[in-house]
């Protein structure tokens, strides 16, 4: 019988370029699917009722039944037994024996169905379902494509819009019209027929069925509740052919270039849910959310699944969001949305003035002339309200505020700094010009008096009107910030005492801020995106790579030779996989590189490399590979003066589990551990980037929290800074999550990078772009403050990690050998014991026995071992070092060279790799007593044969508890030394912590589920040592006794 296994492909992944092997089939589409597209399938409209069957199973039902032109029953089949077919039933698509034929005649549900014999006719095989690798008896054939179909590939047939209008007909020729799957029919099969149009058709020829067109065959249920004469006549939107007045369907001729490309042909898959698709555009689905008597927008909107919360995408206006408007928003003739929720109270919406508040307009605000409501109760206190401006408080004026001529400005910020008075002329000093700041100085008035202040004035010379700030106290410098790049200015002062104000001094000279970095930048940049904003890549120099531990340097910009500023400051971005490291990177160059809103570019420089590239998209795998260190040099008219070497890493907590955070804390070591170009030795601030809406952490969550901060000393806790991605303005729920988390941070700042790519149309981009620039301001300036440390105590942090985890590796196998040998010493005392007097009677009786072996396991190519030649084991793997002069600095040798983990403790130059490591196992052997007394004399030639054997095992036994003892003390100093120097213990030595995980994954089942499950039980037995030997409770030979003899 031939065999009924054999390797299937996904045929949607076919499609797409993709080889994956398929796990189940879809009964209705008749598509092998992969996990990943059975998920897929079970979401979608349209097929998330079809019958997924796992692929064993198909392959039991329509396998291979068929040897050397014998069909085997395929009910027989399925329990095991190998039962020669005599029949076909047309009806169930199945071949049955004699025997499952009477039963199947005598059920009610199958009594009336077509059965064939085998014998007086020979079966045609469907076409499509060759193809498929499928045994299916043809029943029908298609006249035009001269293909034998079985019944239900005849059913798809009927309903794929490319095919529906072709004849089919049954074995004598006769025409059918329609075969409902419910009623099948049963035409009587002309084998003599099938087989002439067999022998026109070659098999090579044969066009497969593609997924898609076996997705665009109806499912079970809309062919039973669907007649034929209803379904349109059209065809697909973006198909080749056209239909008529007449819905026939007109082959020949093609629709025109620009109409066939003016639009995509969509997917009935993603149809089904609810999308329309005419004239070119994705439309909606009408719902019962579209008001009586409204007229369809012809403005593009989205899916009516998405709108049903409320969104309203009327009059092309950007979909609001309904569910807010019965709060009280109002969204009328294109103003921006405002809350009627506080209206009732006074607020005023009218003449598109931004709402008042009446209820406190009768203490004394003014709403007259446009203007926003003052209150005329603080205008004593220094409130100003001249000229139509809103009503600015002077109390607050002083950081720099300005609302002159009825507009709100955008505050640039002032810093004032220290220094004495510059010049001895009557206007201002200009120094230090920046693309976006000027450092004024100017004369201490000749009046006696203390000056409270000063008032600073500025406008750019093409306009009218001053904007005003004011510094803190009475220095006689300052820096405006917040100007405009490649504009020219003017600037005034005067002083303000305590009972009065000074004049102002003489207009100072024209003054041209530098040009923005970003303009002068976007020339020399690679365009990689032609949207709008478009984006491009920031070139890089590659300076050092380290390809076995994927670590690299790259450099941005020139370094100025010793003649720039000699402040430089490293930051490392940690967090777990989809945090959004990278592109708070990007933004983070956007902003050195002073690149505004309303550019119409954005930069880049986050660069992949090609094993990367290959997974950008998939958002449940770190997209980062390699920790890459960017060196980012000052320049002129960037935000940044100093260098900033940015460490981007990869995201911990993908989907590939633990063992994928084991490789990533390794390459962390290595690279904190490496000396000279290829490493780094100090830090200012690790910055750990997390999602705003965590509200609460989850066990895997907290696992990510706890494995980052594992990986540092206890000097990096003051250098931790929370950067907090996909931020709304509000204040992040996950600050209360991180506190009680107990992770040690001192400032947090806020990003939200939807706006960093975001068009300028978007409502709310300018306020996330402001309030991402001002973060980042804010973060350089403590940046700035912040104490650069040493790495030394992390390397050293990593280091006994990595001992320890090699120690307890080691302690296993000898654990194992000691258990075994103790299980031989007793079965020998109870073998010796029962046959003594056989011994002398029969020295030839044989007896059965086991005995430690070990073997050789070949590695694949690219993994590495350090094996002992001396002791004859593996003490290393995996290993990271492939040559053999290189095993002194591999993680199971010592400091002095001597190898912690073989039981001879050998010099490294006796450790090799060899292609395989070394395994112990059991073996069952047969001996006699005749040779087991000989080895008896061999070895010491004594009377008591016996007791010599077994003082010879109870010595290799002891050597074995040495070496476990020698082993603990290492555990044991490796815990202790890693409790007074980590920031946090391990998670993964905590067992606890551990079940939570495997809890969590049992839970969630996500892709992976159950290798992660796997890993984290092994990492468990391995937990599970380490707290025994840490409580002092570890003695795995307890209860033997060794003098029992």
């Amino acid at each position: 019988m031939a065999s009924a296994s054999c390797s299937y492909k996904c045929g949607l992944c076919e499609e797409l370029g993709k080889d994956e092997e398929a796990t189940c089939v879809c009964r209705d589409c008749d598509d092998y699917l992969c996990d990943n597209c059975r998920k897929q399938h079970s979401v979608i409209k349209a097929t998330k009722n079809h019958d997924v069957k796992d692929i064993n199973k198909k392959q039991g039902d329509l396998g291979q039944v068929q040897e050397d032109g014998v069909y085997f029953c395929q009910l027989c089949l399925a329990v095991g037994k190998d039962q020669t077919a005599t029949r076909y039933c047309r009806d169930c698509e199945m071949y049955i024996c004699e025997s499952c034929h009477r039963q199947h005649s005598s059920i009610g549900a199958t009594k009336n169905h077509d059965v064939k014999s085998l014998s007086a006719k020979p079966v045609e095989d469907c076409v499509l379902c060759v193809v498929s690798d499928i045994k299916s008896a043809a029943a029908y054939h298609c006249k035009e494509c001269q293909f034998p179909l079985c019944n239900s590939c005849t059913i798809k047939h009927q309903h794929m819009r490319s095919t529906r209008n072709h004849l089919i007909t049954d074995g004598s020729g006769r025409p059918i019209s329609n075969i409902k799957p419910e009623e099948p029919t049963s035409p009587v099969v002309d084998s003599d027929f099938l087989t002439s149009s067999m022998s026109d058709v070659s098999l090579d020829k044969k066009p497969k069925q593609t997924s898609w067109q076996k997705a665009q065959a109806p499912t079970k249920k809309a062919q039973k509740n669907e007649p034929q004469s209803t379904r349109p006549k059209e065809p697909l939107q973006g198909q080749r052919y056209q239909s008529d007045d007449t819905g026939q369907s007109n082959r020949g001729q093609p629709m025109p270039a620009k109409q066939m490309y003016s639009r995509q042909s969509p997917s009935r898959r993603q149809e089904a849910t609810g999308h329309e698709y005419e004239n070119g555009r994705r439309d909606r689905s009408p719902q019962p959310y579209q008001q009586s008597g409204e007229g369809r927008s012809p403005s593009s909107t989205p899916s009516r699944r998405h709108e049903s919360p409320g969104h309203d995408y009327d009059n092309n206006r950007r979909g609001t969001d309904r569910r807010h408007e019965a709060s009280g928003h109002d969204y009328d003739n294109g103003r921006r949305g405002t809350d009627r929720r506080h209206e009732a109270p006074g607020h005023d919406y009218d003449n598109g003035r931004r709402g008042t508040d009446r209820r406190h307009e009768a203490p004394g605000h003014d709403y007259d002339n446009g203007r926003r409501g003052t209150d005329r109760r603080h205008e004593a206190s220094g409130h100003d309200y001249d000229n139509g401006r809103r009503g600015t408080d002077r109390r607050h004026e002083a950081p720099g505020h300005d609302y002159d001529n009825g507009r709100r400005n955008r505050s640039p910020q002032l810093y004032q700094q220290v220094g004495e008075v510059r010049s001895s002329t009557s206007k201002p000093e200009i120094f230090n010009i920046t693309p976006e700041s000027v450092e004024l100085s100017w004369e201490r008035p000749s009046r006696k008096g203390k000056v409270d202040y000063y008032e600073i004035r500025y406008k750019e010379i093409s306009e009218t009107k001053w904007e005003t700030f004011s510094t803190r106290d009475g220095r006689c410098s300052a820096i405006v910030m917040g100007l405009k790049c490649s504009t020219k200015y003017h600037f005034k002062v005067r002083a303000v005492y305590n009972d009065e104000e000074g004049p102002y001094t003489d207009v100072s000279s024209t003054v041209e801020t530098k040009p923005s970095l970003a303009k002068e930048l976007v020339g020399f940049a690679l365009k990689q995106d032609r949207g709008k904003p478009a984006k491009y890549k920031i070139p890089i120099t590659e300076t050092a790579k380290n390809r076995h531990a994927r670590t690299r340097k790259c450099v941005v910009g020139q370094s100025s030779g010793g003649k720039g500023s000699p402040i430089e400051k490293t930051i490392m971005l940690v967090g777990a996989t989809g945090a959004g490291k990278s592109t708070l990177l990007d933004g983070m160059m956007n902003y050195i590189t002073n690149v505004a809103f309303n550019d119409e570019f954005r930069f880049t420089v986050v660069d992949l490399m090609e094993d990367e590239k290959k997974k950008a998209q998939n958002q449940v795998e770190s997209q980062t590979e390699w920790i890459t260190y960017y060196k980012i040099h000052p320049m002129t008219g960037g935000r940044v003066n100093f260098t900033l070497n940015i460490i981007d890493t990869p995201g911990f907590g993908d989907c590939r589990g633990i063992e994928r955070d084991k490789l990533l804390v390794e390459q962390i070591r290595e690279f904190f551990c490496t000396k000279g170009e290829s490493g780094v030795d100090s830090i200012d601030a690790v910055c750990f980037v997390t999602q705003a809406p965590l509200a609460r952490l989850t066990p895997t969550q907290r696992y990510i929290f706890d494995s980052i901060m594992s990986v540092f000393g206890k000097d990096i806790a003051s250098n931790i800074v929370i950067m907090i991605t996909f931020a709304d303005g509000n204040t992040p729920p996950v600050l209360a999550a991180l506190k009680a988390g107990k992770v040690p941070f001192r400032e947090h700042f806020v990003f939200n990078n939807s706006a960093l790519f975001a068009q300028e149309t978007e409502k709310f981009a300018p306020m996330f772009w402001d309030m991402g620039r001002e973060s980042f301001r804010t973060f350089f300036d403590h940046l700035l403050g912040m104490q650069t440390r040493s790495l030394s105590l992390t390397a050293e942090v990593l280091k006994e990690r990595k001992q320890l985890e090699q120690t307890v590796n080691g302690l296993l196998p000898q654990v194992d050998r000691g258990l075994n040998k103790m299980e031989e010493i007793k079965r020998h005392r109870l073998l010796l014991n029962q046959h003594k007097l056989e011994m002398d009677a029969n020295k030839n009786f044989k007896f059965k026995d086991k005995r430690t072996r070990d073997k050789k396991i070949e590695l694949e190519a690219g993994v590495h071992v350090t094996n002992c030649l001396h002791c004859h084991q593996t003490c290393h793997f995996p290993c990271q070092l492939p040559n053999d002069d290189q095993k002194a600095g591999c993680a199971a040798m010592a400091s002095d060279g001597y190898c912690t983990v073989c039981k001879n403790k050998c010099y490294w130059n006796n450790h090799v790799n060899n292609g395989y490591k070394i395994e112990m196992y059991e073996e069952e052997y047969e001996g006699t007593y005749e040779e087991l007394l000989k080895k008896y004399n061999v070895a010491k030639n004594s009377i008591d044969k016996t007791k010599s054997l077994l003082h010879n095992m109870k010595d290799e036994f002891a050597k074995i508890g040495t070496e476990v003892h020698s082993l603990i003390t290492e555990i044991n100093r490796c815990l202790n030394r890693l409790k007074n120097i980590a920031l946090k213990p391990d998670p993964l030595n905590d067992v606890q912590y551990i079940e939570q995980l495997i809890e969590a994954e049992k839970m969630n089942k996500k892709p992976g589920f159950q290798g992660r499950i796997k890993s984290l039980e092994n990492i468990k037995k391995q937990a599970e040592v380490t707290t025994k030997v840490h409580r002092g409770t570890f003695n795995p030979f307890v209860g033997f006794d060794m003098e029992d003899d």
